[in-house]
């Protein structure tokens, strides 16, 4: 059990966090159907965790036209549409594409993510949110 509290000012249930992890944030299993979307579940789970958010958060897009980076940016909307405060910028100018960072909206993006976020790595994504 316990609680911590996340960059985003958002309480953290660790215990809950752990079984989602061991359960079924494995992202194959995240997305509907085999489709580019998050499933209703996964959905639902994200959106109750992103209500805590006590401030905005920014996602910072650097994309380029490949399969991977239309469903980088697909993911990114969707996380997008759970939450009014976390926003998206495709506007990002990392050298390493497709990737995106998290920050807080004014401020240079603090944690960065090469690729797809898989597994754990989808997990580290929530907590960076957060």
């Amino acid at each position: 059990g316990g609680d911590a509290v996340g960059p985003g000012k958002a309480p953290i249930d660790l215990a809950t966090t752990r079984r989602l992890i061991n359960e079924s944030w494995k992202y194959g299993k995240l997305l509907d159907g085999g489709t580019d979307r998050l499933d209703a579940n996964i959905k639902a789970q994200l959106k109750a965790y992103l209500e805590k958010l006590q401030r905005p958060v920014e996602l910072v897009a650097s994309l380029d036209d490949s399969a991977k980076g239309r469903e980088m940016h697909d993911l990114l909307a969707d996380i997008v549409a759970l939450s009014d405060r976390v926003s998206l910028r495709d506007d990002g100018n990392a050298t390493l594409r497709p990737s995106f960072a998290i920050g807080l909206p004014g401020e240079a993006p603090r944690i960065h993510f090469a690729g797809l976020p898989m597994g754990h790595e989808f997990t580290s994504l929530v907590l960076a949110l957060l």
